[in-house]
């Protein structure tokens, strides 16, 4: 699940850099990725919002604590899992009681639509669009630009809500095939109303590389019979079967585990005791591959005719320059 946050009110989201925290919730694994946030919305005594620079030495400061973000990340899960659909949530993070006591509030929801890649952002040029003006503009300079983008940074930030702007920006990124970098939020309205119009919107303040939404190896492979251990004795832990292609990953790296240990080994026993557990991963390693044992020692044998085994302990290197580099099969 990700996570939005900046200062003051969420409106700021429409227009300003932000936090992005990833919380993995049946892990609690965290990512948290803080930007520098230059300004924010605050209230004035009238009612009324004020756009507020940020202190240098609190602009780089995380917006929420980890506490925080783990609290709204699992109270998230829940409202989607009861709305029975993904969906984007505006929190109040923070608010205070009469007595001192902190709370959150969820605010307002969205449905979630799919997110779209991030093109390769470093490789494009932008046009500041700060105005109605630098529309017509961004026709004359497209010519001379190469690949570029439509960088909506408007002075008047009131035009983020102007859907007659907006309309104007998205038939101008069609007409020159541009996409449009935001400064604001995926949960911004500018993105949303730009998106709906059939134009590409990069967040700026989004990580350039593309996400990939799958399942990350956060936990340990376990042997078949713990994850019943683990219920049976009420333990504070996640299982869940893998696909194929990340048990694989997961098997190699639990068999580079095991062979440390045996590298570490003190004694006979601990020797026998980590070989027998890097055997079993190897086992389950050539399932996986759909073959059989015989046919993994059948190959072992082939190879051992043509060029011996490893008995000997014999180290090969070659001269590359001044240096030896190490050289063999």
């Amino acid at each position: 699940m990700e996570i939005h946050v900046n200062w003051g009110f969420a409106d700021a989201l429409q227009y300003y850099p932000y936090d992005i925290i990833d919380v993995h919730v049946p892990t609690k694994n965290i990512s948290y990725t803080p930007q520098y946030k230059s300004h924010c919305i605050l209230p004035k005594p009238d009612g009324t919002w004020l756009t507020s620079r940020v202190k240098n030495e609190v602009a780089r400061s995380q917006c929420a604590s980890i506490a925080e973000a783990r609290e709204i990340a699992e109270r998230s899960l829940e409202i989607a899992r009861r709305l029975g659909k993904p969906v984007h949530i505006m929190w109040f993070v923070g608010c205070v009681t009469a007595t001192g006591e902190t709370f959150h509030v969820p605010w307002y929801w969205t449905h979630a639509d799919d997110e779209q890649p991030n093109p390769d952002r470093p490789a494009l040029r932008s046009v500041l669009i700060k105005s109605r003006d630098d529309l017509s503009g961004a026709k004359v300079t497209a010519a001379s630009r190469g690949r570029f983008a439509l960088e909506l940074a408007p002075v008047d930030v009131n035009l983020m809500r102007d859907n007659s702007f907006l309309d104007e920006v998205a038939a101008v990124s069609r007409e020159l095939t541009a996409p449009i970098i935001l400064r604001g939020s995926t949960l911004a309205h500018a993105y949303y109303q730009l998106q709906k119009a059939g134009c590409t919107v990069i967040p700026s303040s989004a990580r350039q590389i593309k996400r990939t939404r799958s399942i990350a190896p956060m936990g340990k492979l376990v042997r078949d019979k713990v994850p019943a251990k683990i219920r049976k004795s009420e333990e504070s832990a996640w299982t869940q079967q893998m696909p194929n292609q990340q048990v694989v990953s997961f098997l190699v790296g639990k068999l580079v585990e095991e062979l440390l240990e045996f590298r570490r080994a003190t004694n006979l026993r601990e020797r026998r005791e980590e070989l027998a557990d890097a055997l079993e991963v190897l086992l389950a390693l050539v399932k996986r591959a759909d073959l059989s044992l015989d046919e993994v020692n059948a190959e072992a044998d082939k190879k051992r005719a043509k060029a011996g085994g490893f008995d000997q302990g014999a180290v090969s290197a070659k001269r590359v320059g001044s240096h030896f580099v190490l050289a063999g099969q």
